[in-house]
Parts: structure tokens; sequence; C-alpha cells
């Protein structure tokens, strides 16, 4: 069953570009043109076409979403229905609406996330079924190397504005790793990382390797990385925190001169690094890079897992 939605509105809009792939900078609900609970009046008989949207119904068992649409044209992307999604059957039809390219969202209330969306076009006369779907992209694929991969090991996926997701390595090489807010073609940078083990909590990555970049699109996508070079070896670095250190107190880790994460001395750090084999010098340094607090000389080797401890001398 449809719902049909008429109500009027009051201000005329100049076009806007806005992006389809990330969340739009909020606008006060005082200053839209388009206000929850509104649509475009309705054209005069014959002007417009009829509009069907559909949804899955997990974006409408509450009111934890908005619903817009917005018409797609040369001078900019204009918002003409705005509802909350829910509590509804998911469907809504909407007659007289001008003609042209829609596109039809799902959005969180208080950043204007996108979560879900659909395009379609509609002509004068006829009546056009929207459907809108997830927005997640979702990555799989398979690692593979001439020479045994490192492990643990993740790889990670960063876009260009810096929002990065993690994803484990299995030992035959597949990973799989959701993505949120991803465009129709976005650039994505994949890097490679020493990972922690399995029961560990989360670890901070000391060095990364690129392994490609790339460009994606919303959906399902196959990418696989086929003969990566990587460092042989893993090498797991703890710190223990010192329990009267104060909370401002930061320090900074080293590999091969080479700068890795910082963080607070009160808590301390577990982390890990990709190695090659033979010698690595890990040295722990004073947020200012002034003075070095701990080092230790780690031979790597095949033949066994490389664990370091280095104890920042209490004060």
């Amino acid at each position: 069953m449809f719902l049909r939605v008429s109500v009027a509105c009051v201000a005329v809009l100049a076009g806007c570009e806005v992006g389809h792939a990330a969340a739009q900078a909020v606008i006060p609900e005082a200053d839209r043109y388009i206000k929850l609970g509104t649509r475009l009046p309705e054209l005069a008989p014959g002007d417009g076409g009829e509009l069907h949207v559909l949804a899955e119904q997990q974006w409408c068992r509450d009111s934890g979403y908005v619903f817009e649409v917005r018409l797609i044209s040369r001078t900019g992307i204009k918002p003409v229905v705005r509802l909350l999604a829910g509590p509804s059957e998911c469907s809504w039809q909407f007659a007289g609406m001008p003609v042209g390219l829609y596109e039809a969202l799902i959005l969180t209330p208080a950043d204007e996330r996108i979560v879900a969306s659909g395009k379609g076009s509609l002509a004068k006369g006829a009546t056009t079924v929207l459907t809108v779907e997830s927005a997640q992209t979702e990555i799989e694929g398979r690692l593979t190397s001439a020479q045994p991969l490192p492990s643990p090991l993740r790889l990670k996926f960063q876009l260009a504005d810096g929002k990065s997701w993690r994803a484990r390595v299995s030992p035959d090489g597949s990973y799989h790793v959701n993505l949120s807010d991803v465009g129709e073609r976005t650039l994505l940078g994949i890097f490679a990382e020493g990972d922690g083990p399995l029961e560990s909590g989360p670890t901070s990555a000391m060095n990364t390797i690129p392994v490609k970049s790339t460009t994606i699109s919303r959906g399902l996508v196959r990418l696989d990385l086929e003969d990566v070079t990587l460092p042989p070896a893993v090498v797991h670095v703890e710190v223990p925190p010192i329990t009267d250190a104060g909370f401002g107190e930061f320090a900074e880790t080293m590999v091969d001169d080479k700068r890795g994460p910082g963080f607070k001395v009160l808590r301390g750090f577990r982390g890990q690094f990709l190695a090659s084999y033979g010698e690595h010098t890990i040295k722990i340094w004073t947020n200012d890079r002034q003075h070095v607090l701990a080092t230790q000389v780690v031979n790597v080797t095949p033949s066994e897992i490389s664990r370091v401890v280095l104890e920042i001398p209490r004060r």
C-alpha cells in the first residue's frame, strides 16, 4: 500500500550542489525550503508524472531515519520531499511530480549521513518505480604473493579525506570489509599492516606498506590484490603502562628512525610492525622528541615470532 503526501510549500529554492557520497552540511530546519513532513505542490494533471519509491523495511521501523527525494538538474540538486521514514510500510507514492532525474535517500537525522539511496528518471505522464538500496559498499577479494604472507596481517582502506576501515587477512589471503559513505566513483588507497593476535584488543600499526590505489563504486566490489610484495615478519611490541604517569603525558614510537604512533604513558602501548629479517631498532621518545625513554634492538629471524617489551624506567 502506498502513502500519498500532498502538502504545499511556500518558498523558492535556488539550485545548490550537494555531495552524493558523503553527509551534507546539516541545514537548520527553519532555513529549509522542503521542511520535514512536506513535499513540492502537485503539478496540474498531465504536466508531470507519478513517482513510487520502495525501500527496505529496516529503515522504516521507527522514526530513526529521514526519507528525502531530490530532483537533479543542470542547475543543481533540489530537495522535493522530506519525511520521517517510519514508522511506515517503506513505500511512498507521489503524484504530480516534475519530469527529470530523481534520487531518493534514507538519511540519519543528526548528521544526514546517507545510509541508502536509489535513482530513477520520470517522464511526462509516466509512472516510475524507484528502489532505495543500502549505500554501504562491500569489498572482498584475495591477497596473493610469490612469498609466504606475514601473519597476522590486516589491510587498511583509506579515502582521500582520511576516513579508513580495516580488515583482517585470513591465512589463505582472503578478506572482506564493509565501507560506508562511498560515492559512485571514489578513490581508495589500500595498505598492508601487521595485526595483533586474534585474542587481543585493538592494536596500533607502527608502519604501513602501500599495496594499491584504485577507484571503486557503491555495492559489492571484488578486488583481488595480486603479486604483492611485503616484509615477511610481524614484530609485536608492548610498552607497559606507568600507573603514576601524568594524565597528559604522551610518548612516541619509532622503528629504524621512522616515526610511529604516539600513546599515553598512563595507558601503555601495544602494537606491531612489518619487518624484514635482520636487526631493527625500536625506540620510545618523549612526545617533544627531546629524550629517548627506552630502546631495544630486535633480531628478526624466520624461526621464531618476535615479541618485544620495552619498559620505560619509572621516575
